[in-house]
């Protein structure tokens, strides 16, 4: 009875402890012979969306977060850095004004509010987009960078709501039960969170060559360079 107690304890705690720490990376299997080719890659504007969560199914409300302002003004110039230290330089960042409408599809996802429709819509980025090519061509460029950043922060009523959520998930974990059956959620759910995606294109073939995504919970303790840091553990090594 100790060692079931023990281990359901270990369960909890281990359920608690790493949620928030996902992490979902695609590697072409022809990386390290495309990449080189890369001679112009630019960044593509920044698909930022922030604010405030009153439900636990989470979907944005009021105007962005005071952090969306450092995400858009750090973001793209760690990145670049990032890149460049794993043998990949940028040759900068492209503004929206450069682009056509033809190709707005292809880099402007338009995130949904929705949590769970958002995050899907990054994580079921397609391996090959033939608009890659005809937005790489437009700006006379063989490789792209896209940034996604979904982020949200719950107000003062959700805080209660989850508080007595992850309790009842906890408990339940210890007695070896099943959530869902009294929790919206069925699972830890956290006040804050951010979803952060980078993904490369081979402008050529419009090809998906490498994508990391990865949350970040709570994100408001992870400044930029931090988040950065940790998405390009998944670069591929050399």
């Amino acid at each position: 009875m100790k060692s079931h107690s023990l281990s359901t304890l270990v369960v909890g705690v281990m359920l608690i402890a790493c949620a928030g720490c996902q992490s979902n990376t695609f590697t072409h299997q022809k990386f390290h012979e495309r990449s080189p080719q890369l001679t112009k890659v630019v960044l593509l504007p920044p698909q930022i969306k922030t604010g405030v969560a009153s439900n636990l199914c989470v979907v944005l409300q009021g105007p962005p977060l005071p952090e969306e302002a450092k995400m858009r003004a750090e973001l793209p110039g760690l990145i670049a850095t990032a890149f460049r230290q794993h043998g990949l330089a940028l040759a900068g960042s492209v503004q929206p004004a450069q682009l056509t409408d033809a190709t707005n599809q292809f880099w402007n996802t338009g995130l949904p509010d929705n949590f769970f429709a958002a995050y899907k819509t990054m994580s079921d980025l397609k391996t090959v987009q033939p608009e890659a090519i005809a937005l790489a061509n437009h700006l006379h460029a063989d490789g792209l960078v896209c940034l996604n950043v979904y982020a949200f922060q719950s107000s003062s009523s959700r805080k209660g709501r989850v508080a007595l959520n992850n309790f009842l998930v906890f408990i339940l974990a210890l007695g070896g039960g099943q959530p869902g059956y009294w929790t919206p959620t069925s699972a830890w759910t956290p006040c804050s969170e951010a979803v952060v995606q980078i993904s490369l294109f081979d402008g050529k073939t419009g090809e998906l060559l490498w994508r990391t995504l990865q949350d970040f919970t709570p994100f408001e303790q992870k400044p930029p360079a931090q988040v950065v840091a940790e998405l390009f553990q998944n670069y591929p090594k050399r």
